[in-house]
């Protein structure tokens, strides 16, 4: 180190005496009298202790400990459903909306039944669409609408004849209008209230 540190200065100094007569042959160069004090620190830092080494260990178990802690147990909390109340998301019954026959004719009035729906949260909140008709219908809103606990409300995937889509509402909604995308005079209506005793 003390042979790169003469060579990139230019200066002629024993390389093979000890660190303290070299630094008395550098005093009597006064061009050149930073150099004394980089060569002592290139000497204080070459000389490694056990308590420099611990404090870089102290450091690297600190940030792994915060990354397993960020990972493992904060992260994926802040990634779950909401606390809902026992008898909301075990209400004491469901409500059936049935695709009638023939919904898909636009002459026909009733396709979605019943059609305006007014639903209690802990009664009634699980709602099932039962596809009764010959074709495919979907269960789409109207504006996009999301629960706190169950997500996103309908969509536009298509229920075929014989199924179902099913919903749990938990928190109270005014007006939900939906339809069905292949037939958009097939329409309804949901208002979620809370349970009234």
């Amino acid at each position: 180190m003390w042979q790169y540190c003469a060579k990139l200065y230019r200066i002629d100094v024993p390389t093979r005496l000890p660190t303290d007569q070299r630094l008395e042959s550098l005093q009597k160069n006064p061009e050149k009298q930073y150099i004394i004090l980089f060569d002592r620190y290139l000497v204080s830092q070459s000389v490694a202790t056990p308590a420099y080494g611990i404090g870089i260990m102290t450091i690297l178990i600190g940030v792994a400990a915060s990354l397993i802690f960020y990972q493992g147990f904060y992260y994926p909390e802040s990634l779950l459903k909401p606390h809902v109340e026992e008898h909301i998301l075990h209400p004491t019954s469901q409500t059936v909306i049935e695709m009638i026959p023939g919904s898909q004719f636009e002459s026909q009035e009733q396709n979605f039944v019943p059609k305006l729906l007014n639903i209690q949260l802990g009664i009634d909140n699980h709602l099932i669409w039962h596809n009764n008709d010959d074709v495919g219908h979907t269960v789409t809103a109207s504006h996009r609408y999301e629960d706190s606990y169950s997500g996103p409300f309908g969509g536009s995937e298509i229920i075929m004849p014989g199924e179902s889509y099913e919903f749990l509402f938990t928190v109270p909604v005014e007006h939900l209008e939906y339809f069905c995308v292949p037939h958009p005079w097939m329409t309804g209506e949901i208002e979620v209230t809370k349970q009234r005793f």
